[in-house]
């Protein structure tokens, strides 16, 4: 967000002092006022300490083009124009018409409930409503997430359908909701513990497949000095069979030839897999035990 733009959840519960001849706090962010037909933030309530722990005291109503932010606190001046009802004249608004939002039903013309009003954020400049979140429950937020709407998709108060809000003249609960875009059912909703892990599994699954792909190369490189040293070995005890002059000569040249293939295999497939490690030895002493039975 830029520096003009401000999230209610974040703004409320926040101190607001006061500024005048003298700094003086007067109580703490409560809830944020909308215009009955705008989007449109026009102020915050501010709910004041009891007088003595006794008295109540009702909430002061702040315009939304009356403070500043820094800090971590709200700064209002003390001119009258920025409160109550001077605050409301000037702006243009009637008090008894104005909106609260908060927790308000989301509802398409159609009456498919799509969620209630989550954080709104706002251009403290002009009062207008730049986003909305959908909030779904605390449970559903945290495992799926949460879906944004812009402004766009925010098409007003409607009385006479969502939750019963207030007692009207008669005694009779009144009902609105705020309705938006019938696309609004399917905005993407992002941040979610099952996206998190989904993006964990993916990660994880493209390790694999990156380490199996690095593998390949090595494994078949690995094979084919593997069918090379077989070869060779083959090759030179035939040709050892082939010219030798007698058949003692040819017995050691072929355990030679077997014995220094069979050394390359052991070799490449322990580098592979890691087995085989002794196979040189184990082939070596074989060779001499059927040598020693003959004799």
């Amino acid at each position: 967000m830029n520096e003009t733009t401000y999230s209610v959840n974040k703004m409320r519960g926040m101190s607001v002092i006061e500024q005048g001849d003298r700094q003086k706090r007067i109580g703490k962010v409560r809830s944020f006022v909308f215009h009955p037909s705008k989007r449109l933030v026009v102020g915050f309530t501010v709910k004041r300490p009891d007088v003595a722990w006794m008295f109540h005291r009702s909430d002061l109503f702040v315009a939304f083009d009356a403070f500043e932010c820094h800090d971590g606190k709200l700064y209002v001046s003390d001119d009258q124009a920025t409160t109550g009802k001077a605050a409301c004249k000037r702006l243009g608004i009637s008090w008894d018409d104005c909106i609260l939002w908060q927790g308000l039903p989301l509802m398409t013309d159609d009456g498919v409930v799509v969620g209630r009003v989550g954080d709104v954020t706002f251009d403290a400049t002009t009062g207008q409503v730049v986003s909305l979140s959908v909030d779904q429950g605390a449970t559903r937020n945290a495992l799926l997430g949460t879906s944004h709407l812009d402004a766009s998709q925010i098409l007003g108060f409607k009385l006479g359908v969502g939750d019963n809000l207030d007692l009207s003249d008669e005694g009779e609960f009144v009902q609105g909701a705020l309705i938006v875009a019938d696309d609004a059912v399917n905005v993407e909703r992002l941040g979610g513990l099952a996206e998190k892990a989904g993006a964990a599994s993916a990660v994880a699954s493209y390790k694999v497949s990156e380490a199996v792909d690095a593998a390949k190369p090595k494994v078949s490189e690995a094979a084919d000095a593997a069918k090379t040293a077989v070869g060779v070995a083959k090759d030179r005890a035939e040709t050892a069979w082939k010219n030798r002059p007698d058949k003692d000569e040819a017995t050691e040249r072929a355990s030679v030839a077997m014995e220094e293939g069979a050394y390359k295999l052991g070799k490449q497939m322990s580098r592979a897999r890691g087995m085989f490690s002794g196979f040189k030895e184990n082939y070596r002493q074989a060779l001499e035990e059927e040598t020693n039975d003959k004799q």
